[in-house]
């Protein structure tokens, strides 16, 4: 289960930042771009060369997440673990959960719990709800069904369940049928199937659904269940339970039909002898001895004692007593149990006797004990597959009067009954009194194997295990000590304690490395085997050299070597032992063809071939799969996807695009078609077909019924329509979207970008507007980032209110963002720019105190000195700019902030510090800020009445300078100095040349008053 963890980005300074930090930012980087081998191998480097450094710890937690990421659970737990550690780690709750994640993928269900339990109490609310789930999960695997349902029931109450929902039903469905409530369990399954009922699942829940009708005794409803599954992995096991269900309704040929449809269909299923054999018993049942004869003669049916039998009971149902003779003896060579010793021997005193041989009869059937008429007669009801008259006789027998010297043969055959009938209570019961109280230890050992049965059969695994433990305990060389040790470790796997149960496949293995189980136990055992250990004992059954050393295994049927090639391929792919594990995936394809697990092979191979940049190759095994008829109908959408990946590896553009179109019609849910278009359509832009793209995008939007998914492809049409800078039709797609989901993340996202395109278009209005939606989305990165834009949209074409209302936007709602600071700045500016000084003032102040480290305060000290000295504050002004003059001597504006000082400090009357400041403009520039401060010098002499010097500042200007504004302003006010020392004619010239030189300047106006007021 995916769930994305939260990281807060770390913006890097231009300065003040050690090696450390640098190298830290930069695995930042790459872990936010997905570079995911990079981080790793940077953040090692960096965990050597700076262990003590600060950052240490978030360098250690970015390389598990990357290790995490990469599939490498192995390798980040242990750097989790150390983090999980820490007592105040900022991202505690993410650390556990990642913990127990790779503690489950370990298999160390105990510590996975306990991490989960720690989110599940800590603060990241949006973990608790996958936490709850996988704690269900980690107690599932360790067998706790109680607790794991507790916590999948927890999940699914959570008002935010939301995807976590079906996996929980699902694991409730499970718990129910572990612990044997097979109601519960049925109610599970059908509700998963009618809330998820098209998800991969739902083969396997309405599997289970049949299962727990099947075990709690009704054939029936299991039948109609078993009906539903349709493909995947457990369609052969349905057939077997249909077959079984029919035969639990007596419907012996329907029953019949079941295991033909599993034999044609699955013929090399790991179910394939069993149902030759039930088909064969139910077709005779039936009235069909030719057919079931045909059966149990086929290649499909084992050649085993209980085989035997069945035949020779059709052969004898055909009047051929010698053939059936023949078959009676055969499984008699194969030294059977005793029960189906007896009936042989019946089944042979009966071809005897027909044949006249009437002395071998009676051996035969005294070897069966039918000298008892009432027993023989039972045993041979019961094994004439009759068990309901087996159970009458044997019941009549033991409620006769007297003791009867087969009691305890007359009770095992009771139990026997019983228990065909799979009625486990009265069968137990029966067994035990045979397993107590009878002195043969055959028989004593058989019935506690049955005990064993019973148990397992009705879902008590840990009495299951106790039973089978004491037949290999007490009677280790009774024939069902073989058997009793593999199912002790299959109950033992069942309770979850996998080192029991491969110590138990272990030793039967050891002690009867031939026998009948032999190719279960060694893929039970392998599977429970985790890293080599498991990899060796599957080289080791195929063939290749034994795990101890002591020669070549031997698989015992192909059905096992198709399962171990398997299983050692995927082990192999699992670690990306791409070429290793393409010899195991060959070798199912190639020597195993039909067999259930060809198809996810040939998928597999195909994988492996991707994987190892051999696109064109995978792309034939992918149509083949394709093509492949009865394959599971999921594998064939996953090739037709793989396809649609490796044909634009391979640089086959159509082949990709044709990939996709036999994908998209498969069923599969919205989201992830859409998933694949991108892909198909990628590949489509490989090859600059932008048009074939967009008309892929047009097809799958007019084919879709989800709203967001809508939404989804018009976001990808705006991108391409950006591509091509067609940002009209961009924008057009973006609104198309708005009809649907209107307040979608990532539609939001592609108004930012059509918002970029009309921003550098020049097109400020347009990208206004769509900065504006962006502005609304839940993306607290992407909304700020379009208010800051919008604002300068805005500002940009003179709507200063408009900035004003969007930059505030920014520090109301988005105080945190890195754009913060900036933000307030040019909030200060609109208001600036509107003359609103004291406003600008208000907010440029907020600059210095909220963000007193930002790159932006210099402009900000300059702009809050001058809106303050405009708003004739101006002993704050003078302090403002002094402190930008100390603290920021490089500020490219300090000039002009030490006018303004110079005008605060001259209304101060501070006139030697407002001189120095204005000499300091003059000695550095020698443009308009110069012609500015050489007015206010002048100034400053009139105030201090020297009216030769402050006349001499002012000519300087109007002499000496080109600036319009301030020449005109130096003419006017040296005409009013030549006024006040009574030179009259000089003022006027001065005025006059104002009014010829300079016409539209502001001081003009005044000088034409003045020359008025003077007679002309």
């Amino acid at each position: 289960m995916t769930v994305p963890l939260l990281l807060t980005s770390v913006l890097v300074l231009a300065s003040g930042v050690d090696e450390g930090d640098d190298r830290y930012h930069f695995i930042a980087g790459l872990a936010e771009k997905g570079l995911h081998e990079q981080v790793v191998r940077e953040a090692e480097r960096f965990l050597d060369r700076h262990a003590s450094h600060p950052r240490a710890n978030l360098a250690r937690y970015r390389l598990a997440g990357a290790l995490f990421d990469l599939g490498r659970t192995g390798d980040a737990r242990p750097h989790f673990a150390t983090l999980a550690r820490l007592s105040s780690f900022r991202f505690a709750d993410e650390v556990a959960f990642r913990h127990g994640q790779c503690e489950l993928e370990a298999g160390e269900h105990e510590a996975a719990a306990a991490a989960f339990e720690r989110v599940v109490r800590g603060d990241a609310e949006y973990l608790k709800v996958p936490a709850t789930f996988l704690l269900g999960e980690a107690h599932f695997r360790a067998g706790r069904f109680r607790e794991a349902a507790r916590h999948y029931g927890l999940t699914l109450a959570a008002e935010d369940a939301g995807t976590h929902a079906p996996d929980a039903v699902h694991g409730l469905a499970w718990c129910a049928f572990r612990l044997g409530d097979h109601d519960g369990a049925v109610e599970r399954c059908e509700e998963f199937l009618r809330r998820w009922g098209s998800d991969e699942r739902a083969g396997e829940l309405s599997f289970l659904a049949g299962e727990s009708h099947l075990e709690a005794g009704r054939p029936r409803p299991a039948l109609a269940h078993y009906g539903r599954v349709r493909g995947g992995t457990y369609e052969a096991a349905a057939l077997r339970g249909a077959g079984f269900a029919r035969a639990a309704l007596d419907d012996h040929e329907g029953a019949a039909a079941s295991f033909g449809d599993l034999l044609q269909r699955f013929p090399a299923s790991r179910y394939a002898a069993e149902a030759a054999l039930h088909r064969g018993i139910h077709l005779l049942r039936a009235g069909n001895a030719r057919g079931a004869l045909e059966t149990l003669s086929s290649q499909a049916a084992a050649d085993e004692a209980e085989v035997c039998y069945w035949r020779g009971r059709a052969h004898a149902a055909r009047d051929d007593h010698p053939a059936a003779l023949v078959a009676f003896e055969r499984g008699l060579a194969l030294d059977p149990e005793q029960d189906l010793a007896r009936r042989l021997e019946v089944g042979r005193g009966d071809a005897l006797y027909e044949m006249g041989e009437g002395e071998a009869a009676a051996v035969a059937y005294q070897r069966a004990g039918s000298d008892y008429a009432l027993h023989a007669a039972a045993v041979a009801r019961l094994n004439d597959g009759h068990p309901e008259q087996a159970v009458q006789l044997a019941s009549r027998l033991l409620q006769s009067e007297g003791e009867s010297p087969y009691r305890l043969e007359a009770t095992l055959t009771l139990a026997e009954g019983y228990f065909a009938l799979k009625r486990y209570g009265p069968a137990q019961a029966a067994f035990a009194v045979v397993a107590q109280e009878d002195d043969d230890p055959e028989r004593k050992a058989r019935a506690t194997a049955r005990l064993g049965w019973c148990r397992y059969l009705a879902g008590d695994m840990q009495g299951a295990r106790e039973h089978f433990e004491r037949v290999t305990s007490t009677w280790p060389r009774a024939s069902e000590a073989a058997e009793s040790t593999f199912m002790a470790g299959r109950a033992a796997q069942e309770l979850g304690d996998g080192a029991a149960a491969a110590g138990a496949f272990g030793r039967y293995l050891a002690a009867h490395g031939r026998g009948r189980h032999a190719a279960e136990a060694t893929l039970r055992l392998a599977r429970l085997e985790s890293g080599e250990a498991g990899e060796r004992r599957l080289v080791a059954f195929l063939g290749g050299g034994s795990p101890d050393g002591n020669g070549a295994g031997r698989v015992a049927d192909p059905d096992s070597a198709a399962q171990a090639h398997h299983d050692l391929a995927e082990r192999l792919a699992a670690r990306g032992a791409w070429a290793e594990a393409r010899v195991h995936y060959g070798a199912v394809v190639q020597d195993h063809p039909r067999h259930v697990l060809a198809p996810s092979a040939r998928y597999g191979l195909a994988w492996c071939l991707f994987s190892e940049d051999r696109p064109e190759q995978a792309l034939g095994h992918l149509s083949t799969l394709a093509r492949t008829r009865g394959a599971d109908e999921e594998l064939v959408t996953a090739a037709l996807e793989l396809g649609v990946w490796a044909a634009r590896e391979a640089g086959r553009a159509e082949a990709s695009a044709t990939a996709f179109a036999a994908f998209s019609v498969r069923g599969v849910d919205e989201e992830r078609r859409l998933s694949v278009a991108r892909t198909a359509a990628a590949a489509l832009l490989d090859a600059d077909r932008i048009a074939d793209a967009e008309a892929l995008y047009a097809q799958l939007l007019e084919d879709t019924e989800e709203r967001a998914v809508a939404v989804a492809i018009c976001v990808e049409c705006v991108y391409l329509a950006l591509d091509r800078d067609d940002v009209q039709t961009a924008e057009a797609h973006a609104r198309a979207a708005q009809r649907f989901v209107p307040d979608d993340r990532d539609l939001a996202e592609a108004f930012f970008f059509v918002g970029e395109a009309h921003f550098e278009a020049g097109a400020d209005e347009l990208a206004a507007g769509a900065f504006a939606v962006a502005a609304e989305s839940p993306d607290g990165l992407v909304a700020s980032r379009a208010l800051y834009k919008g604002g300068f949209a805005h500002l940009r074409r003179g709507d200063l209110d408009g900035a004003v209302r969007t930059f505030q936007r920014v520090v109301s709602e988005h105080p945190a963002c890195e754009l913060f600071g900036e933000s307030l700045f040019l909030l200060g500016e609109a208001h600036f720019r509107a003359q609103r000084y004291a406003q600008a003032a208000q907010w440029l102040e907020r600059v210095r105190q909220e963000a007193p480290r930002h790159e932006i305060l210099p402009k900000a000290l300059f702009r809050l000195g001058e809106a303050q000295a405009r708003s004739e504050r101006w002993r704050e002004a003078a302090a403002t700019l002094a402190t930008l003059a100390k603290d920021h001597p490089q500020f490219p504006h300090l000039v002009e902030g030490e006018l303004w000082r110079g005008r605060s400090l001259a209304a101060l009357d501070q006139r030697r510090a407002a001189r120095a400041a204005f000499e300091r403009v003059t000695a550095r520039d020698r443009g308009v800020l110069a012609a500015q401060a050489h007015l206010e010098l002048g100034r400053l002499y009139l105030v201090e009445g020297d009216r030769d010097e402050a006349l001499s500042k002012f000519l300087y200007v109007a002499v000496l300078f080109a600036h319009s504004e301030e020449v005109a302003e130096a003419l006017f006010l040296a005409g009013q100095v030549l006024e006040s020392k009574g030179d009259l004619a000089r003022a006027k010239e001065r005025y006059h040349e104002a009014l010829t030189d300079h016409p539209k300047a502001r001081f003009t106006a005044r000088a034409r008053a003045r020359l008025e007021a003077l007679g002309g």
